[in-house]
């Protein structure tokens, strides 16, 4: 296949990465690419959501909805940034992410599509008001978990504390037609529906005979399979990633349920699940935690007091650049540390990256260039896409980086040098572009600038698919001194590197076959030490650029979560597959929790996707729930009232290593993949091998 770069100058665009998505070709898409409605994060600049919608509805009418989870204070507050999950049609994402636009909008975050079918456009905005919720009177002890995974199955017995009786006090179903007639405790959100428990308690009556559930036909009824609405319903699976995870964090037996730990659950669309990479989660994750976020606040002890909130998120990333100044860490950052507020705590999964090669540690200061082998995979259903972050601050002499890339079979590369707006496109025989380089700059929402790689997907099902090369794309980061014939001294560049990473692009199990995730398949990277087993660390002095260390969850990467790893329960070791630190905010995760029973018997027990039996499910997503459980525990028990350092970073530390000296074989693991220790969490779900 013929291809060939085009230098097609500055595309004006604010983030390359959406007006790469919104500029592919038409078969990529299953209607015009016009009438899709997005969900997407707009970053305001000093306006209010009111005057943003007013200047929309000028230009698109009708093309914007606002989701309920902003009140009218939220609409009308003018900060000097902020960033708000819309839904809106492609033209006017397209023309948000334009330079210059005059909304008062300073770039889009693009997330998934939307179905019609999902939102409430046959309700008027009237229609759409619901009164303001009564608050909820709990007991002092009362801790609220709030859990935001896929395909959650709130109805399962471990979630209930009499047989139609939920701890589950509010479902939102993400994923959910709007066109079903309305029910008392029902609501209609912006995207899919949610219920309270009221709603719930009235499904388990009616779907309830002689002592057993119905979850099937209480699921179809809620909405939450959709067989008719011709998408993917992975709660129809024998297991599903959602009732696991909350069953960890949350789950008793129905005669043990506890009566002061009440449960928020969000279901995310399954477009979001499936697309590993991201792009389509973020908007709905905003949108999920300040629906919860703001239910939570209902609940209020007997001086009126808000009740501490812990959520439970166990996703994993490989985007941003690592240093706690992502759009999610910085949101993390804003719900948990709320100054006089409420507590509230966020545990997240430290990730299953660390044997992916999907990180990149780029000293160009030191040799004046670095090659990595990009490895695109053959059948490869999604696009792919790698980020090069570079250093915040240019230090003095910190001369621009090239960057240049080259497809597979030799062909001739395209260079893109830092501070060039410009954009290249590669394109077949056709003139279709099937791959583009691009500079991102630093914005006031992102403080590094980036250069992006984006690969079209490999296979196509139609003839008119431009689809990218597979095999080894080379990409090099070099530097050239003009005028001068000799290489960079280091001191001029100490600490001026660039940080690689490639954008999560895998299947996940139980989805249809989509992504296949590529990596760098430098030759001097080590796999395995001598005995031959995967080696989980970088070997001591190695110059290959490709790294473990540092492949921490992008949504880890910020000051205020609680970042949990995953060890072996047979021997105390860290899983191979747990993803490690360092990062620029970090160290490494906070603390490790069972996450495999052994080498050979992987995983741990949970519930499954209806009552009555556990399955088993492996990762660092299945130990962040133990410590959520701790949390809402450590955080009931605090005798201060204030409980403001309650189950904070520092307790966890100081927690784990108590917990690894008295319950862990020595010596301790290493803090970059380990934590401060690892933590022995029980958890009693009704089988005696549970743990």
């Amino acid at each position: 296949m013929q291809a060939d770069w085009q230098d097609d100058g500055d595309a004006g665009a604010i983030d390359p990465v959406t007006d790469y998505r919104l500029t592919r070709d038409p078969s990529s898409y299953p209607r015009p690419l016009d009438e899709i409605w997005w969900a997407a994060i707009f970053h305001l600049e000093e306006t209010s959501l009111d005057e943003f919608r007013q200047r929309v509805e000028q230009a698109h009418p009708g093309q914007i909805l606002i989701p309920d989870v902003y009140d009218a204070a939220d609409c009308a507050a003018r900060p000097p940034l902020q960033s708000v999950t819309l839904i809106a049609r492609s033209p006017v994402v397209r023309t948000a992410n334009t330079a210059g636009n005059g909304w008062g909008c300073g770039g889009v975050y693009l997330g998934c599509m939307v179905p019609q079918a999902h939102l409430p456009l046959h309700l008027t905005p009237q229609e759409r008001e619901r009164p303001a919720p009564k608050p909820i009177k709990c007991d002092d002890d009362t801790v609220v978990t709030a859990v935001i995974d896929d395909a959650i199955g709130f109805a399962n017995a471990l979630f209930r504390d009499r047989e139609t009786s939920s701890r589950v006090h509010l479902a939102y179903i993400m994923s959910s037609a709007s066109d079903v007639p309305h029910r008392p405790g029902w609501r209609w959100e912006v995207q899919g529906r949610s219920l309270d428990k009221r709603a719930i308690d009235r499904l388990l009556k009616t779907h309830t005979s002689f002592g057993l559930t119905d979850e099937d036909a209480l699921y179809v009824d809620a909405g939450a399979i959709d067989f008719a609405g011709g998408g993917f319903s992975p709660l129809a699976l024998r297991e599903s990633h959602g009732t696991h995870v909350a069953a960890l964090a949350a789950g008793h037996q129905m005669h043990k349920a506890p009566k002061h730990r009440p449960l928020l659950v969000a279901s995310l669309p399954w477009r979001v699940t499936e697309d590993t990479s991201g792009f389509n989660l973020y908007p709905s994750l905003l949108l999920a935690l300040h629906r919860l976020e703001r239910e939570g606040r209902r609940f209020r002890r007997s001086d009126g007091t808000i009740v501490p909130m812990v959520f439970n998120f166990s996703y994993g990333t490989l985007d941003g650049p690592h240093d706690g100044s992502g759009l999610i860490p910085r949101l993390i950052q804003h719900i948990v540390d709320k100054g006089d507020g409420p507590v509230r705590r966020m545990v997240l999964p430290a990730g299953n990256t660390n044997l992916s090669r999907t990180h990149a540690h780029a000293e160009v200061g030191e040799t004046g260039s670095v090659a990595l082998d990009l490895k695109v995979l053959p059948d490869d259903r999604t696009d792919s896409h790698v980020e090069m972050w570079l250093p915040e601050i240019e230090h003095p002499g910190w001369d621009p980086v090239h960057v240049t890339v080259s497809p597979p079979g030799g062909r001739k590369g395209a260079t893109i040098v830092v501070g060039s707006r410009r954009v290249h496109r590669l394109r077949d025989g056709d003139g279709r572009e099937i791959a583009r380089l691009s500079y991102a700059p630093a914005t006031r929402t992102v403080k590094r600038a980036s250069i992006v790689l984006s690969v079209n997907r490999t296979v196509g099902f139609s003839g008119a698919a431009a689809l990218a090369p597979a095999g080894d794309w080379r990409i090099e980061i070099w530097r050239r001194r003009d005028g001068a014939a000799e290489p960079p001294r280091r001191d001029q560049h100490e600490g001026a590197a660039v940080e690689v990473w490639i954008r999560r692009d895998d299947t996940l199990p139980g989805f249809p076959p989509r992504g296949r995730q590529a990596h760098f398949n430098n030759p001097d990277y080590q796999k395995f030490d001598a005995y031959g087993a995967p080696l989980p660390v970088d070997p001591p002095g190695t110059h290959c650029p490709v790294r473990r260390a540092g492949t921490l969850n992008g949504l880890a990467t910020g000051e205020a979560p609680l970042v949990v790893a995953s060890f072996t329960g047979s021997n105390g070791l860290i899983s191979d597959y747990s993803a490690s630190g360092p990062v620029p905010s970090r160290k490494g995760p906070d603390a490790a929790a069972l996450g495999d029973q052994s080498p050979v018997l992987r995983g741990v027990l949970s519930a499954g996707s209806r009552s009555g039996y556990l399955v088993r499910q492996s990762g660092t997503s299945v130990a962040a729930p133990r410590v959520a459980r701790l949390a809402v525990e450590a955080i009931a028990g605090d005798k201060k009232k204030s409980r403001k350092k309650a189950a904070d970073r520092a307790w966890l530390h100081g927690y784990a290593e108590k917990s690894d000296k008295k319950h862990f074989p020595q010596p301790r693991p290493e803090f970059a993949r380990g934590g401060a220790g690892r933590v022995d969490v029980p958890v009693d779900l009704g089988a005696p091998d549970t743990d």
